[in-house]
């Protein structure tokens, strides 16, 4: 029986719709004229070697799907929110920079980025081969337009510390 019940408590604590629509596969020709941005700024940075498209496939079937958007219209929201919100230089200007020796608080990082952009973020990190905590996402929430960042009301902080990395690439 306890199993079912973690299984349903993690299930109850998403608070966001996933995979809307398993048919509605992203079409290459849709965002051709979106690709070399898409590459420069949203590109997969876990496995190099030409798998954007499908990283991007995967972004719209658990996420774009449920946009109420078009194909065209989520990418291209996306891209926008991210030129109107340099996430780098926000926290650069708050002396958090990629470091392989300074750790930064978390709190910080999140105040940082509320304070630009007027939105709570989540941070969720992960570990490094050292085994130390570092930043791996920011998640900034959106509201069904996709055109304003909303604060984000389920914090994600797996395996985050207090205090985190924010490793060079």
């Amino acid at each position: 029986g306890g199993a079912a019940v973690e299984r349903h408590h993690r299930r109850r604590q998403k608070c966001w719709p996933e995979y809307c629509d398993d048919g509605n596969k992203l079409r290459p020709w849709e965002i051709k004229d979106l690709v070399a941005e898409l590459d420069a700024n949203w590109p997969t940075l876990s496995c190099k070697g030409g798998k954007s498209f499908e990283f991007w496939s995967y972004e719209w079937k658990k996420h774009g799907t449920c946009s109420g958007m078009g194909q065209h219209g989520y990418f291209a929201a996306a891209l926008e929110l991210k030129k109107r919100h340099d996430l780098a230089a926000v926290l650069a200007g708050a002396g958090i920079v990629p470091s392989d020796d300074e750790s930064y608080s978390l709190g910080s990082i999140r105040d940082a980025i509320a304070a630009a952009t007027g939105a709570v973020p989540n941070l969720e990190c992960n570990r490094d081969a050292a085994g130390e905590t570092q930043l791996f996402q920011v998640y900034q929430c959106v509201d069904r337009s996709g055109k304003k960042l909303v604060d984000c009301q389920l914090p994600m902080q797996g395996k985050c510390r207090d205090k985190v990395k924010l490793p060079t690439f």
